[in-house]
C-alpha cells in the first residue's frame, strides 16, 4: 500500500464508520515502509495522545500515519470557554494525516442533513498540538542532532548575552530545544517558582521526558559578578561560566565545565 492508498483507506473508513454508527472512535493508523497497516482504537484520557503517537513512531518502519477523532468547529471560542461549550458549535470529524518526510494534513469533516459526512477543509500545512507524531528526537540522525544542539546553545547563550546588555540584569531563564516547527522556546522563571526546587525540577524533567525534547538551556545568577548557563541533552551535561562586567554593562565569557548538579541527568527517564 502506497502513502495516497493509506490516505484513501483511512478516509473511506472514516466515512463508513460514521455512516454504519454515527460517530467515530478515536482512531490511529500507521503505515509501515513495507505497505502493511495497523489500526489502534484510543481508549485512554486524550492527554496521553501525543506522547502515545510519538512513541509509535519512533518504529523506523513507519512511514505515514492518521488519526481520526471528534470534535466541535466554533467561530466564537475564547480564553473563557472551549468549543464544546459554545452555542454556535458545530459537530465535526477530524482526519490527521503526516508522514515522515513532513507531510502534515488536516480533513475537516461535518455531517450533512442525510447523515452522511461531507469535507468542509483541507489545510495542507497543519500545525497543532497532534500534527507532530514524527517529532520524537529519536528519528533525528545523530549528526542532525548534534548540529541542532550546538546551533541551540550558541544562539541562546548569544541571547543572553544581547538581553544582558539591554537590561542590566540576570534572570532565571529556562531554554528548550525541540523537534518541533517552533524548536526553540524559552520562558522567564519567577521569584517563588525558582526559590522552589523541587518543584521545578519535576516540571523541566516531565518536559524532558516528552519525545521531542531534544535538549534543555538554564540560565541563573550565582553570584552579583557571576552568572552560569548549563546544557543539558541525553548525552551532555555542560556548564558555562560567565562574569558579570558591570562597567561595560556585558557578560564574558570564562570557562566551560562537565555538569553534575542539581539540574543534571534531566534526560535520564526517556
Amino acid at each position: 500500500m502506497t502513502k495516497e492508498e493509506f490516505l484513501l483507506k483511512g478516509t473511506r473508513e472514516l466515512i463508513e464508520s460514521f455512516k454504519s454508527h454515527g460517530s467515530n472512535q478515536p482512531t490511529f493508523a500507521r503505515l509501515f515502509e513495507d505497505g502493511s497497516t495497523e489500526s489502534i482504537g484510543l481508549i485512554f484520557d486524550e492527554k496521553n495522545y501525543k506522547f502515545f503517537m510519538q512513541k509509535l513512531c519512533q518504529d523506523p518502519r513507519v512511514i505515514a500515519c492518521t488519526f481520526i477523532t471528534e470534535g466541535w468547529l466554533t467561530t466564537s471560542a475564547d480564553e473563557t470557554k472551549s468549543p464544546s461549550e459554545c452555542d454556535d458549535r458545530e459537530e465535526i470529524i477530524m482526519l490527521l494525516y503526516n508522514t515522515r518526510d513532513n507531510t502534515h494534513e488536516c480533513h475537516l469533516y461535518k455531517p450533512a442533513k442525510n447523515g452522511v459526512l461531507e469535507l468542509i477543509s483541507v489545510d495542507n500545512d497543519y500545525h497543532g498540538r497532534l500534527s507532530n507524531p514524527f517529532g520524537s528526537a529519536k528519528n533525528m540522525t545523530k549528526k542532525g542532532k548534534e548540529e541542532a544542539i550546538l546551533k541551540f546553545q550558541e544562539s541562546m547563550r548569544n541571547i543572553m548575552c544581547i538581553a544582558y546588555g539591554q537590561l542590566n540584569h540576570v534572570v532565571p531563564m529556562m531554554f528548550y530545544l525541540t523537534n518541533t516547527p517552533e524548536q526553540v522556546s524559552l520562558r522567564w522563571i519567577p521569584e517563588d517558582e525558582w526559590n522552589d526546587k523541587e518543584s521545578l525540577i519535576q516540571r523541566i524533567t516531565s518536559k524532558c521526558a516528552e519525545p521531542e525534547t531534544i535538549a534543555f538551556m538554564l540560565e541563573f545568577l550565582v553570584e552579583p559578578d557571576m552568572a552560569n548557563v548549563i546544557l543539558v541533552t541525553d548525552e551532555i551535561q555542560e556548564i558555562f561560566h560567565y562574569n558579570i562586567n558591570t562597567k561595560y554593562q556585558k557578560l564574558e565569557f570564562v570557562d566551560k565545565d562537565i555538569y553534575d548538579g542539581e539540574f543534571s541527568r534531566l534526560f535520564n527517564n526517556k
